[in-house]
């Protein structure tokens, strides 16, 4: 009986269980190593150290492991994700919380935006980051609900880099936010000189304005933090679930690493904002 006898017995096997799904290749593969793992002899087979085998049970043990085989899509729902995902309640609220910091920060800051643009922003903004706090002030991070969970980018962003790298700058009313931010700062200054003792110094003046504007940033709190993202752990895990739908090691090493720049990707989020279209007839203000 020559080598064929394992193409013959493969052959039979795939007969009595229709729907095997190879990866690339893979077929030719497990005939070599069935080769180099099993003898045939008149009595059927046998292991190299030789014990007798069933054949048949020895290819359905070796496929189960998803080397050789696309894994079925009953089986790729059955994956669990290894990082939190966000239920439709959670991420409501953090639609919320994001817009209302997006807002209340930009308010502080004297920023306006052309007319009508505000919530426009704002809303897309709010699908997209999440609000945190450090110790220098809130950071906004991209935030992705991804098949191995909800990740965050590792880069935050404060507001004035936020508008920037998503292009809603262009959207500003740069007269009008000047005039609200002197506005705003005189106002702050008439309190912290209401505030100030009879026979205050200049300096000293100052000294609590600026501690007037610092407390005001703190109701930009929303307390919460997030951990640091692992690397190799998100990569491992965006690999498994990569070979899971059918990538071998090698397209399943790529995917995972663009699935991880992913998260740091800004680009969707500035073409959406790029969309935008700006007021073309202004009413004027009314004073």
């Amino acid at each position: 009986m020559t080598n064929d006898v394992f193409t013959e017995a493969l052959k039979q096997y795939e007969e009595a269980n229709p729907g095997l799904n190879w990866r690339a290749g893979m077929r030719e593969q497990f005939v070599r190593d069935m080769k180099s793992e099993l003898q045939f002899t008149n009595n059927g087979f046998r292991t190299v150290r030789g014990s007798k085998i069933n054949v048949a049970d020895y290819i359905t043990l070796s496929l189960e492991h998803g080397k050789y085989l696309t894994i079925k899509p009953s089986t790729r729902s059955e994956y669990h994700p290894a990082f939190p995902v966000r239920s439709d309640g959670t991420r409501s609220a953090h639609k919320r919380m994001t817009e209302t910091t997006f807002r209340k920060w930009c308010q502080l800051e004297g920023i306006v935006f052309m007319p009508g643009m505000e919530s426009k922003i704002a809303a897309i903004i709010a699908e997209n980051f999440l609000p945190v706090d450090t110790p220098d002030g809130p950071r906004f991070h991209l935030i992705s609900d991804t098949p191995i969970g909800s990740l965050w980018s590792k880069q935050g962003f404060t507001l004035e880099e936020l508008l920037n790298v998503t292009g809603s700058e262009r959207f500003k009313d740069n007269e009008a936010s000047e005039i609200s931010r002197l506005a705003h700062r005189t106002e702050l200054r008439q309190k912290a000189q209401s505030l100030a003792e009879p026979g205050t110094k200049p300096a000293e003046v100052e000294e609590l304005f600026q501690k007037l504007s610092a407390f005001e940033k703190r109701s930009l709190r929303v307390g919460r933090t997030l951990p640091p993202l692992v690397r190799e752990s998100v990569m491992a895990e965006f690999g498994k679930y990569a070979e899971l739908n059918g990538a071998n090691r090698s397209e399943a090493y790529n995917r995972s690493r663009l699935d991880f720049e992913a998260l740091d990707n800004i680009r969707p989020i500035a073409s959406m904002i790029d969309q935008l279209e700006a007021p073309i007839e202004v009413e004027p203000h009314q004073f």
